[in-house]
């Protein structure tokens, strides 16, 4: 029912090269993101500079991201699925850092202008992660069927649970229709959870994974 985006995942993630930052302000360097992927102006630049793709097509944010799994429309019971499921977001995310003269020119003012902002910068690890939202449909009630989001400081760690995660999804084992009225006629064991524990629950219930939500530090200390 789903399909795979075929998009090489990125293992080093690691920006060297500076750029023309003449004038620039502390303005720049506001709402650097110390935790998620999200990223400052300053940081855009860079990205761009080093031709980066960089869109606001998930959830509004700019940063580097990539679709990930989609409905496959090929697939002969594509419209009972799509009557039945959506797709809310399902992309793969990624964090550079600075080495070289690119951290050397961020330090400048980090150091001269004491921009804390530029300093966010100089300590952020690079990280992988991804984020995978679907709703689905029974008796006429839509709930949110499963959702991760998950975080790495590794390329590998990242591109196995990833493969976990695309043979339990896309593998012919999983019978959609069957776990989604399975899932709601066990609603009284969730519906009254809070969030976490909800998603953590289905989670659970439809991969065996013990946790829907990893996440890892950005900032180096």
């Amino acid at each position: 029912m789903l399909t795979s985006n075929e998009f090489y995942y990125p293992d080093r993630l690691v920006i060297t090269e500076p750029v023309e930052a003449l004038g620039w302000t502390r303005s720049n360097f506001d709402y650097a993101n110390p935790n998620g992927f999200a990223l400052c102006n300053a940081e855009q630049v860079y990205y761009e500079s080093n031709n980066i793709h960089l869109d606001a097509g998930h959830e509004n944010q700019i940063k580097y991201s990539a679709d990930h799994l989609s409905v496959d429309l090929n697939n002969p019971n594509e419209s009972s699925f799509t009557d039945r499921f959506h797709i809310g977001h399902s992309y793969t995310q990624y964090r550079y850092n600075f080495k070289g003269a690119a951290k050397q020119q961020i330090s400048t003012y980090a150091d001269q202008m004491n921009y804390h902002g530029a300093r966010v910068l100089l300590q952020l690890r690079p990280k992988w992660g991804f984020k995978f939202q679907m709703y689905t449909k029974c008796n006429n009630v839509l709930f949110e069927f499963l959702n991760l989001e998950y975080e790495f400081s590794d390329a590998g760690l990242l591109n196995a649970a990833i493969d976990d995660l695309e043979e339990q999804l896309i593998g012919k084992n999983f019978n959609w229709f069957d776990k989604a009225d399975e899932m709601y006629s066990k609603k009284e064991e969730w519906e009254l959870l809070d969030l976490f524990k909800q998603r953590q629950w289905k989670s659970n219930f439809l991969l065996g994974w013990q946790k829907h939500y990893i996440t890892v530090p950005c900032l180096i200390v």
